[in-house]
């Protein structure tokens, strides 16, 4: 009661007499299968005693499982969380991939809205894990060219001057730098070239002054004829010729009057006649007249030119010698228009240089000597002949190639900025750096990546999906912070002023710079923000001049975090600025693990010191040496690869109930009370569907739709029938036959209850759940596995077996819609999902009743509630009856309760309802009248 005690105006707001009963969703969908990836309710984690955890977390830590089953909206959302559907499984195929992916599709196609999601997988699958290391590799920020001296990186955190810092490629593992001192080489293209005779080379070394010269000597073979002229050469005297070695052809040439070309006189042939046959009919040989003589000389100049006469009756006037004639002595090449590398290298000789053949068959010139001071120089003799361009040195008479010098592996840093993070060397790094493939790590100190030392990443469900997981760990610095003072600050300090503390917080590690000289790593134990002024842990090590050049400064070391997947089925995950120091006064929720664990949908990650039942080994506090870091800065994969195992155990489906948040298969489907509608898409196995209709007939409000087998046994009825009888409730429906789709081209069967859920949804949404879930299209099938006849259905139906059709008028439609009961007052589906809307809805609107006084004031608020709810279902055409009255009654009052129930206080309300039944057989009665008028 309220008090009136003073005088006053008193406002108060009264309750409504009517409680309005908001009606429950009925069109909400459950399923449990197997996917690609997503989170498994119920899932042990290998060496983990919490459910759905990795690891138990410790100190301040926080690991919240997945919200699991999982809703999804759409189909989409579906392949953004659990990737595309599994294969569909083939005839007597032992691979258990089950068909949620396919029946989540035909759900959301035939009109459902929501779905929930409970992934399912066998007890030995585990997820994908990768451990980094500890301490820093070094990233350029930019490419590097061969001269320069100073080279940027994205963090410098940790350089000194005098460090030694290693260069390596993350392509192959290899140095970037180092190498010995090279050779001048002269690198032409590969042979053969084309030469001619008296070209000269001129090939000089200055280590040692030297020079070599070669000329090629290509010389013909000649033969000439000798006879008197003009030449006795009867008509049809022939002569056989070979051009070259033994195993070229005889050629044959024939003298006649009657060659239509070149005739010749005969007994009498002129030189000019024999010159004319034998320039048209001998091949390879240029042939002339020389002191009134006809003479051949071969084509090929050099070592390998050949004539020889072999016989013929020309022989003789000719004046010839049967024979082999060759080039006269002093060639040096057997053919100047073909010499090879190895011929041309076979004509120097000096102990100064060497010639031959790269690796990719070019000439190449190299001298004995290696070192930037070798040189070797090639001129052609005379400038001009064009001899170094047939070579493929170009179009140059002279050539000049150096040696040069060797490039330390290891470089050692002379001086560091830390405002534009460059290091500087004494001398030119001598190799080009590329930005994309190159790090850096100090060779000879703590900081040094050490190999499965830092945090441990799990991929964040199980399965080989995680394959394509990477992790990547950057530096990251915030802006420098320069350190105020009027006097230098002795060392040992653990109290400093700075301009701005907007970068700087408790627990952060730091990086003191000393001007440039020196640095030193902290961490912040305390900040005074109308002072400026840090409390630092260790003292400094060095002194600090506030008024040095540069200015000493104080900088937050953090990292960034990137998590992405290969196989771009999620999106890359960036965490920006994170911290990793564990000490006392370090703020958890700026760890790199609070971030990662509260948001990521990739990954999981146990930081060094960690968990339970065992931490993980290591430790992390503010300084370098234990800030996770992978090898090279670059993304690193897993090093073991999640695994999954598909095997066909019914036990997995149903799951185990070892309490909330730790539930799976099917009965992790108790978790959630949205849930009206529930399918294990295509397994037909009686343990399986007996598990769905235990948890229908326990929870109250949830349907669940059962699969007909694939493949009756021998296909008969009475198979059909044999599955069937296995069972007898009001919450459940068997469906038969499978459907047909295709995919990727070809003809593949899906079980039905994706769809029928789907349709169950789509009604219920349309036009309410008392309408019957049948007489509706199956959307985006193609077929039937099986076609089932009128006669066949008139046994299947009065059972309880509801079949999908398919007609000539309508298509493919489901045409039947009866629950598994033999009680003929719930024997349809839509009575019994009916009763579950009405019960739900009652029961979570009138809620505000319990504890609520048992008095008639109560019962009939409560009865106004219920009749108002039950009216507006009448109205909505669920209710049988021209009047509400005949549709439906509520009676709380005192014949519905007796003295006792109300001393033991039971509120009992009576309520009836005439629920609207399906017009399952149409039937027009026709006869036959006749109507004579009367007689006049």
């Amino acid at each position: 009661m309220p008090e009136y005690l003073s005088p006053g105006v008193f406002i108060e707001e009264i309750s409504s007499a009517l409680k309005a009963i908001e009606g429950v969703s009925t069109s909400t969908a459950a399923f449990v299968g197997r996917a690609r990836r997503g989170t498994v309710p119920g899932y042990a984690w290998p060496g983990s005693s919490a459910p759905n955890l990795p690891f138990t977390p410790t100190d301040g830590f926080v690991l919240t499982p997945d919200p699991a089953p999982v809703l999804v909206t759409s189909f989409a959302e579906f392949q953004r969380t659990f990737g595309p559907p599994l294969p569909i499984p083939l005839e007597n195929d032992p691979t258990d991939y089950g068909f949620l992916g396919w029946a989540v599709r035909a759900f959301f196609d035939n009109g459902g809205k929501r779905a929930y999601i409970a992934r399912i997988v066998d007890a030995s699958d585990t997820p994908s894990t990768l451990r980094v290391a500890q301490g820093i590799a070094y990233r350029l920020l930019r490419s590097a060219s061969k001269n320069d001296k100073t080279i940027f990186l994205t963090s410098t955190r940790g350089l000194q001057a005098g460090n030694d810092i290693t260069f390596v490629r993350h392509s192959n593992g290899q140095n970037a730098l180092g190498r010995p001192a090279a050779a001048a080489i002269a690198i032409g293209i590969a042979g053969p070239f084309g030469l001619k005779d008296g070209d000269k080379l001129d090939v000089t070394t200055n280590t040692p002054v030297a020079t070599v010269t070669v000329t090629v000597v290509a010389k013909p073979a000649k033969v000439q004829t000798s006879g008197a002229t003009p030449f006795s050469i009867p008509d049809g005297a022939t002569l056989q010729v070979r051009i070259g070695p033994a195993s070229e052809p005889i050629q044959t040439v024939v003298f006649s009057l009657s060659d239509p070309v070149v005739p010749i006189t005969p007994g009498a042939a002129t030189v000019a006649q024999v010159e004319a046959v034998l320039q048209r009919y001998v091949n390879g040989v240029k042939v002339s007249q020389s002191g009134g003589q006809v003479v051949m000389e071969t084509d090929i100049q050099g070592t390998a030119a050949r004539v020889e006469i072999v016989a013929g009756s020309a022989v003789a006037p000719l004046g010839l010698s049967t024979g082999v004639t060759g080039p006269p002595s002093g060639s040096t090449v057997p053919d100047s228009t073909h010499v090879t590398v190895a011929d041309f290298a076979s004509l120097f000789s000096s102990p100064n240089f060497s010639v031959g053949a790269d690796g990719a068959g070019r000439l190449q010139f190299i001298t004995t000597a290696p070192g930037a001071g070798v040189t070797i120089k090639l001129d052609e003799v005379p400038p001009g002949n064009g001899l170094l361009q047939r070579l493929g040195f170009g179009a140059v008479s002279t050539l000049t190639q150096n040696g040069t010098a060797a490039i330390p592996s290891t470089l050692t840093i002379t001086s560091y900025d830390a405002q534009s993070n460059s290091i500087s060397f004494g001398t030119a790094i001598g190799e080009a750096l590329e930005s994309s493939d190159i790090y850096g790590i100090v060779t000879a100190a703590s900081i040094k990546p050490d190999a499965n030392k830092g945090p441990q990443f799990f991929a964040r469900t199980p399965g080989s999906w995680s394959e394509s997981l990477r992790v990547q760990i950057a530096n990251s610095d915030r802006q420098a912070v320069p350190i105020l003072g009027t006097a230098v600050i002795a060392l040992g300090a653990t109290k400093l002023k700075v301009q701005n503390v907007s970068s700087l917080y408790v627990g952060a590690a730091v990086e003191i710079d000393y001007s440039g000289t020196a640095r030193s790593n902290h961490q912040i134990t305390d900040i005074d923000s109308g002072t400026r002024q840090l409390t630092i842990s260790p003292p400094t090590t060095n002194a600090i001049n506030p008024s040095g050049t540069p200015t000493p400064t104080v900088r937050t070391l953090e990292i960034d975090v990137i998590v992405s997947d290969t196989s771009g089925a999620a999106p890359t995950e960036i965490y920006r600025g994170l911290s990793w120091n564990q000490s006392a006064v370090a703020d958890v929720r700026r760890h790199y693990a609070s971030a990662i664990n509260s948001s990521s949908r990739l990954v999981w990650v146990q930081p060094p010191g960690v968990g339970l039942p065992s931490p993980l080994s290591g430790s992390e506090n503010f300084t370098l040496d234990t800030q996770p870091t992978t090898l090279d800065g670059f993304p690193m994969s897993p090093t073991t690869i999640g695994s999954e195992t598909f095997v066909d155990l019914d036990d997995t489906w149903v799951g185990t109930d070892n309490g909330p948040g730790a539930r799976s298969g099917i009965e992790s489907l108790k978790e959630i009370s949205e849930a009206r509608i529930i399918a294990s898409p295509g397994k037909t196995s009686a343990t399986i569907q007996l598990a769905l209709i235990s948890q229908c007939e326990l929870l109250r409000y949830r349907f669940a739709i059962l699969d007909g087998e694939r493949d009756p046994a021998g296909g008969s009825i009475t198979s059909i029938l044999t599955h069937r009888n296995l069972y007898d409730t009001s919450f459940a429906a068997y469906y038969q036959p499978w459907v047909t789709v295709k995919v990727d081209g070809q003809t593949r069967y899906l079980p039905s209850s994706g769809y029928l859920a789907g349709i169950y949804a789509r009604v219920d949404n349309d036009r309410g759940v008392w309408k019957a879930p049948a007489n509706e299209p199956v959307l985006n099938v193609i077929g039937l596995k099986t076609h089932f006849t009128t006669g066949e259905q008139d046994l299947l139906n009065p059972r309880g077996v509801n079949l999908t059709r398919q007609f000539d008028i309508g298509g493919i439609r489901v045409w039947g819609a009866r629950t598994l009961s033999s009680d003929p007052d719930v024997k349809y589906i839509n009575v019994r999902r009916m009763l579950i809307f009405l019960e739900a809805s009652i029961d979570r609107g009138t809620q505000w009743v319990v504890f609520e006084p048992n008095a008639p004031e109560t019962w009939v608020r409560l009865t106004d509630s219920v009749s108002a709810f039950l009216l507006t279902q009448w109205r909505a055409g669920a209710l049988f009856g021209r009047k509400p009255e005949q549709a439906f009654f509520v009676r709380c009052d005192e014949s519905t309760m007796t003295a006792d129930d109300i001393l033991n206080g039971r509120l009992i309300c009576h309520i009836g309802v005439a629920i609207v039944r399906p017009a399952e057989f149409i039937i027009f009665r026709i006869e036959q009248i006749t109507n004579f008028g009367a007689a006049q």
